[in-house]
């Protein structure tokens, strides 16, 4: 999980930095590897990679020099090198045309986070979790798209979701529902941006939900957008999803009935609206 990414000249100046979670890397942390590393780093041109990964505690810091300044991401020691590698790559790149030696006007600094924000979440990664027979897989099979993985003991599976715009690429991943797993969650939720708690709308089963998922969820991805589907809202034991959105604590619960054919422009539209939530927090 992207938790900061920030640029500096060769001085350690800041030039520009932008948080992406909730819990940021403490300062002190930045300022240990700013005066550790960075005034070291030169560029070895003899180098396979132009790039530098470096752990401090649970932080791992992935950084390149170009045009003398130092472009920084810092993420969980868990995140692949090679996918952090390649945004900082794509990153670099983009932002070229920018003055960064100089201070920036409100309108370029604008400009330039729209930008920033675009390549760091070029991938969105959405998470169905609950119980078994609440219509995961109905909502997963619906979505058109391409599967691209499946775990063999049907712990997970994943699939490339088609949208209208090619940017962000979305991934759609289907979680088992029972309770066997629940200590795999910190594990199985990582590099997740958006989770998804579906329900089937019967008070048993929002019960069981918020007492199996909710806290240990919000636990394992603090800085995910955590939303709710409540499913099957055409049955006559279905609870309101404004009150399925109180019981579970979300910030949104969003109908659905997947019996319903005309639902599937619906179930669409809910994760456009969490995947321009998610990424709203960004530009604010």
């Amino acid at each position: 999980m992207i938790r900061d990414f920030f640029i500096v000249n060769l001085q350690t100046k800041e030039r520009f930095h932008k948080s992406y979670s909730k819990e940021p890397t403490p300062e002190s942390i930045v300022k240990m590897f700013l005066l550790k590393y960075a005034k070291e780093f030169k560029v070895d041109v003899e180098d396979i990679s132009p790039f530098k990964n470096i752990t401090i505690k649970q932080f791992m810091f992935t950084f390149l020099v170009k045009n003398d300044l130092i472009y920084v991401i810092i993420t969980d020691i868990h995140d692949s090198k090679k996918d952090i590698e390649l945004l900082l790559a794509r990153v670099t790149k983009s932002l070229s045309d920018f003055d960064l030696q100089n201070s920036l006007s409100k309108s370029h600094k604008d400009i330039l986070e729209v930008t920033l924000t675009k390549d760091l979440f070029s991938q969105i990664k959405i998470a169905l979790i609950g119980k078994d027979n609440v219509g995961k897989s109905t909502i997963f099979n619906t979505l058109e798209g391409e599967i691209s993985y499946s775990h063999s003991k049907r712990v997970m599976r994943s699939k490339h979701i088609l949208t209208e715009s090619s940017d962000p690429r979305v991934y759609l991943l289907d979680y088992i529902g029972t309770e066997d797993y629940s200590p795999q969650w910190p594990n199985l939720l990582r590099g997740i941006h958006i989770i998804l708690i579906v329900v089937d709308s019967t008070v048993e089963n929002v019960l069981s939900t918020k007492r199996l998922f909710i806290n240990l969820v919000k636990k394992a991805k603090p800085d995910a957008l955590i939303m709710g589907i409540a499913n099957k809202q055409d049955q006559s034991n279905a609870l309101d999803a404004s009150l399925i959105k109180k019981m579970l604590d979300l910030e949104d619960v969003f109908p659905l009935s997947m019996h319903r054919l005309a639902d599937t422009k619906s179930l669409e539209n809910i994760f456009l609206n969490a995947i321009q939530k998610y990424l709203a927090q960004f530009l604010q």
